[in-house]
Order: structure tokens, then sequence, then C-alpha cells
């Protein structure tokens, strides 16, 4: 399980340079999305409802893109297939 989601945080979470408090914050945020969805699928018995209330819930709570869930959801399901 996990192996994905490491990768992505080794490619896409690393702090910048010039590193601000918002794309801090947006970080942790993707951060916790990708746990979430990877939690989501680790019993592999998840509803298009479940899947679609989650991404609500984080793009309400986050102000995620649909891109940036669409891409957290896929690698999620790649981990589990």
């Amino acid at each position: 399980m996990f192996n994905n989601i490491s990768q992505y945080f080794d490619k896409c979470l690393k702090p910048a340079a010039a590193d601000t408090p918002a794309s801090k914050e947006h970080r942790l945020q993707l951060a916790s999305a990708a746990l979430l969805m990877e939690l989501c699928c680790a019993d592999q018995n998840f509803s298009n409802e479940e899947v679609t209330e989650l991404k609500k819930i984080l793009h309400e709570c986050f102000s995620l893109k649909e891109e940036e869930l669409e891409d957290l959801w896929k690698m999620a399901r790649e981990e589990v297939s």
C-alpha cells in the first residue's frame, strides 16, 4: 500500500526553496487528501457515492482542484490494483 503515495510525496510535496505559508499549507492539504484517499481504497470496498462524497469534502475543506483530486484518486486506485 503506500508505495505510490511515497513517490508522490517525494516528487510533489517537497518544500520549495522559496516556500510561502500558503504553499506549505497547500502541500499539507494535498498530503492529507492523499492519505485519506489511500485509506478509502484500503478495504477495496468503496462505492461511487463514497468517492464522490470524499472528493466533495476535500474540495470544500481544502479548496483542492478537481484535477488534483482526480490525480490523487487515480494514484490511490492503482495501489489496490
